[in-house]
């Protein structure tokens, strides 16, 4: 379940930092009634499944006292799942406490659906899957495992359970650590900083795919010590299989891809300047 909940947790903090690239390749929808979309999706859910509505402490509660038939847990865990990332997309998250807490709940109750249904557990326990799962997803997406431990070991009052407890913790945020996931609090807010420094664009923005060859002028430098060109930001280093959100101190290396976010009506002379810092020093003469 540790190994479960630790890779559960890895496609939250991935999905979290993919889902808003994807909104903004939508060019036919303005950005700010992109808000529109979650709002026209919950109207559906909350005619269909009104329980999956509000921060999660319904579900929570709900499955802790009657245990659902594993089809409605798994249609439970795809629909908070997928309208979390859809909502933050979007730009109206609603918070990421209780609605990791709830996601991570609905992974203990269908391991322990599973595991009673198979007659590996008795029905008594699925209960405590319930609370060491929360603590471990929540664990997991924040890499903060002994906040975790203590947070969901005073919620429930009782510290009867910390040794199990505390071990499924601990696998999933070792699952997480060795898949190179990151604290999604931090990695969000250094986005949120990096977007920040984005000039005030009017009119459209686009984005710019540029890779690092060796012996270039940005090779091996500190973002911070690179003169960008005006009306760009670097938005996402892309590195291998893996992304990274760039801060003063991170260091460009060569084959990484760099992506900016530009000023349309600038493109191409942005685009010439940013070939001129990225390709080999002998091409730049």
């Amino acid at each position: 379940m540790g190994i479960i909940l630790g890779l559960a947790s890895r496609l939250y903090q991935m999905g979290l930092l993919k889902v808003p690239g994807m909104f903004d390749k939508i060019k036919t929808i303005p950005w700010y009634y992109k808000s529109l979309i979650p709002m026209l999706l919950v109207i559906p859910i909350g005619l269909f499944l009104p329980v999956t509505l509000g921060s999660g402490s319904r579900v929570i509660l709900n499955i802790s006292h009657v245990m659902p038939s594993l089809t409605f847990l798994l249609i439970l865990l795809v629909v908070r799942f997928v309208f979390a990332m859809i909502s933050y997309g979007a730009g109206v998250a609603g918070g990421f406490f209780m609605p990791i807490l709830a996601v991570g709940a609905l992974i203990g109750a269908i391991v322990g659906n599973v595991l009673y249904s198979a007659h590996l557990l008795d029905f008594s326990f699925v209960n405590n899957l319930i609370i060491f799962s929360m603590a471990a997803y929540f664990a997991g997406i924040s890499k903060a495992p002994f906040t975790a431990i203590m947070l969901i070991t005073e919620l429930v009052g009782s510290m009867r359970n910390f040794m199990p407890l505390a071990f499924v913790v601990l696998v999933a945020y070792l699952v997480v650590d060795l898949t190179n996931g990151a604290p999604i609090y931090e990695s969000l807010a250094e986005r949120l900083a990096t977007f920040k420094q984005l000039p005030i664009f009017k009119g459209r923005n686009e984005q710019i795919q540029i890779p690092v060859y060796a012996q270039s002028l940005v090779e091996d430098q500190q973002v911070r010590r690179i003169e960008w060109p005006k009306d760009s930001i670097l938005a996402t280093i892309r590195r291998g299989s893996h992304e990274i959100v760039p801060s003063g101190d991170t260091l460009i290396i060569a084959g990484d891809l760099l992506i900016f976010t530009v000023f349309s009506d600038n493109s191409g002379k942005i685009r010439t300047k940013l070939i001129a810092l990225t390709q080999l020093l002998t091409e730049n003469g």
